[in-house]
């Protein structure tokens, strides 16, 4: 990806999460459906017709829903992300990179061992019905900010360097699929990358935890759930690169850089539209009935 001039928002160089069109367009767009809308409104449109719909065709109804417009709509109206309503109306039956891991482990269990598979837990944290919240997700809440100076501060060599929020991203032709940064980092000397802030009590226990041991530099584990979600992260904003910053306070941080995995995005993508198909989408359209 090449370094876009002092004046170019580096939104514009972004695959899937493009700048906002001009105000004049604006207007003329119609708000975005959000991803139980868009499935209900292709079962009402069926039921109109006197057809009914398999699953599968529900499903490649849906993936041909959102145009390019539509991704950058809703981009755009869930910026502020939590603060947002819209962000999390958009959110619901979304398998986000927040919860990615959960799936994707989750679906390797259902494919290589016999079951019953009790997926209801799972299937309430996707649909929004239940909340997940950790110590370091609520300390990660108050301290995002000062991370992020942090970052800004001790990055200074690169020049105009700025960090930049973004709304909920939308994967194009898998639109149950969706991420929301913390932030994409831009400056005038290198490609944009995102950044993803996490805020433990322990340095020493995230290190221990979460890096592999002996790495030099030090890199996530494969098996990490932020390993997971930095790759769905960049693989659906099209960024090569993501910077995990850890941080506890302003002498206790580190950076890992992490690069896109093209092999495994792919086998993400390919168990998160497993799960979505047999689990999601027919809950949805149950609840629909």
């Amino acid at each position: 990806m090449a370094a876009a001039s002092d004046d170019t928002d580096p939104s514009d160089r972004i695959a899937g999460v493009p700048s906002p069109p001009a105000q004049e367009q604006r207007t003329e767009m119609r708000p975005p459906k959000t991803l139980k809308g868009a499935i209900c409104d292709i079962l009402k449109l069926a039921e109109q017709a006197g057809n009914q719909l398999s699953p599968q065709q529900v499903f490649e109804s849906l993936c041909e829903q959102y145009s390019t417009d539509d991704i950058q709509a809703i981009e755009r109206i869930t910026a502020g992300q939590s603060q947002n309503k819209c962000w999390f109306e958009h959110r619901v039956g979304m398998i986000t990179a927040s919860v990615v891991h959960n799936v994707y482990t989750r679906v390797d269990t259902i494919q290589t061992k016999m079951g019953p598979h009790d997926v209801r837990a799972l299937l309430k944290l996707v649909m929004r019905e239940s909340k997940v919240t950790t110590a370091d997700m609520r300390r990660g809440g108050k301290l995002e900010g000062a991370a992020k100076s942090a970052y800004l501060s001790q990055n200074k060599k690169h020049n105009n360097l700025q960090i930049h929020d973004h709304g909920l991203c939308v994967l194009q032709h898998r639109p149950f699929l969706g991420a929301s940064p913390d932030g994409v980092v831009s400056c005038a000397c290198c490609p944009a990358r995102l950044i993803e802030v996490k805020c433990p009590k322990s340095l020493e226990q995230f290190v221990r935890s979460e890096v592999c041991h002996g790495s030099d530099p030090m890199q996530l584990k494969k098996k990490s759930r932020y390993f997971s979600q930095v790759q769905v992260q960049m693989g659906i904003t099209g960024l090569a690169k993501a910077d995990v910053f850890v941080y506890v306070n302003d002498m206790q941080t580190i950076t890992l850089n992490v690069s896109f995995s093209e092999e495994y995005f792919d086998s993400v993508v390919e168990r998160a539209t497993f799960f979505f198909l047999h689990y999601v989408l027919p809950h949805i359209v149950q609840s629909a009935a």
